[in-house]
C-alpha cells in the first residue's frame, strides 16, 4: 500500500477491522498475511508482543509496525488500543457454525451475522457517496443495471424498484446483452454496477463499454483498490467480514441490497413526482393481484 493511501486512524475496533477488510485487494503479499492475522483472531493480539504477532503472521516486526502506520496508527501498540477499545460483540464470539450447533444455534448465528454486517455497515459506508450515486441517477436519461452471478439478483430486483419509482431503469441477465446495451449508453445514461468482488471479467468488461460510451458508472462494491473501483467515477464500498458458513459471500448481499434500498428511497425522498410514479405502480400492482 502506498502512503497516498494512507487510513485515517479508526476509533472503533469495527470501524478499524473493517477498514482492513476492505483494503485487502490491494494490499501486497506480506500486508495481506499482516491484514488474515489481524482478521482472523484480533481478541489473541491483544495479549501479544509484536514479535510474536509478527511471528504468528510470518512476517518482520518491522512489516508489522509499517502496516500498522499505513493504516492510520502509530505503532503496534496503537493497534491493541483499538482493539480493546471495544469488546467483542455477541455476534462476533458466535461467527462460526461448530459441527455440534443445534438447529436454533445455527438459525441464531446465521441471523445475527447479517446484523452485525448492517450494523457494521452503518457506520463505515460513505452515506454521501451513496446520496452522489442517488443523485447521478436521478439526472440520468436511462439506468442500466450490471450483475453477475449472486449479483444478478440484486441487480435486478434494483432496476425493478428504481422503475417502480419512475427511473428508467433496465437489467437483463445476459453478460454478453448487458456488453451490448451498455456499449449504446450516452453520456445522458448512467450505468449501475452491483459487484462483491469488483473484478468479474464480464461485469468489469460491460463497465469499460459503459464508460467508453460516456455514461456515468458508478457501483456498490465490496473492496477497494479493485479493478472496478478503480474503472468506476463513484464507488459506495459496502462489504462485511464473511463467516466460514456462508456460501458465496451472502452476508455481503445483505449489505449491498440495504445499500441499493438507500440508493432508491433517496430518489423518492422529496420528490412529489416520484412519489405519484410509486402510488402509480402501487395502484397497477394492486390491480394485477386482485385479478
Amino acid at each position: 500500500m502506498s502512503t497516498q493511501q494512507l487510513k485515517a486512524p479508526a476509533r472503533h475496533r469495527a470501524q478499524f477491522l473493517e477498514s482492513v477488510r476492505e483494503n485487502l485487494a490491494s494490499f501486497s503479499a506480506v500486508e495481506l498475511r499482516i491484514a488474515r492475522a489481524i482478521l482472523g483472531d484480533p481478541q489473541n493480539i491483544i495479549d501479544r508482543s509484536i514479535g510474536q504477532f509478527a511471528a504468528e503472521a510470518g512476517v518482520s516486526s518491522a512489516s508489522a509496525v509499517r502496516f500498522c502506520q499505513s493504516m492510520g496508527l502509530a505503532g503496534f501498540q496503537a493497534l491493541k488500543l483499538v482493539l480493546t477499545r471495544e469488546s467483542p460483540s455477541e455476534t462476533v464470539q458466535l461467527a462460526d457454525i461448530e459441527a455440534d450447533d443445534d438447529e436454533r444455534t445455527v438459525s441464531r448465528k446465521v441471523v445475527l451475522g447479517s446484523a452485525e454486517a448492517l450494523l457494521s455497515a452503518a457506520g463505515n459506508i460513505d452515506h454521501g457517496s451513496v446520496a452522489e450515486v442517488a443523485a447521478r441517477i436521478g439526472r440520468a436519461r436511462r439506468t442500466l443495471v450490471l450483475g453477475i452471478g449472486t449479483s444478478a439478483p440484486l441487480a435486478a430486483d434494483v432496476a425493478y424498484r428504481l422503475a417502480l419509482v419512475g427511473v428508467d431503469a433496465v437489467f437483463v441477465a445476459d453478460a454478453h446483452v448487458q456488453n451490448i446495451m451498455a456499449s449504446r449508453l450516452t453520456p445522458e445514461d448512467a450505468c449501475l454496477i452491483v459487484s462483491h468482488t469488483g473484478s468479474t471479467t464480464e461485469t468489469l468488461a460491460a463497465s469499460r463499454a459503459a464508460k467508453a460510451a460516456g455514461a456515468a458508472t458508478v457501483a456498490v462494491t465490496s473492496f477497494t483498490g479493485t479493478p472496478l473501483t478503480d474503472l468506476a467515477e463513484l464507488s459506495v464500498v459496502a462489504g462485511s467480514q464473511e463467516t466460514a458458513y456462508r456460501v458465496d459471500a451472502m452476508t455481503s448481499r445483505v449489505v449491498h441490497l440495504a445499500v441499493l434500498d438507500a440508493i432508491v428511497v433517496l430518489l423518492t425522498h422529496g420528490s412529489h413526482q416520484r412519489m405519484a410514479a410509486l402510488s402509480a405502480s402501487n395502484d397497477i400492482l394492486s390491480q394485477l393481484h386482485r385479478s
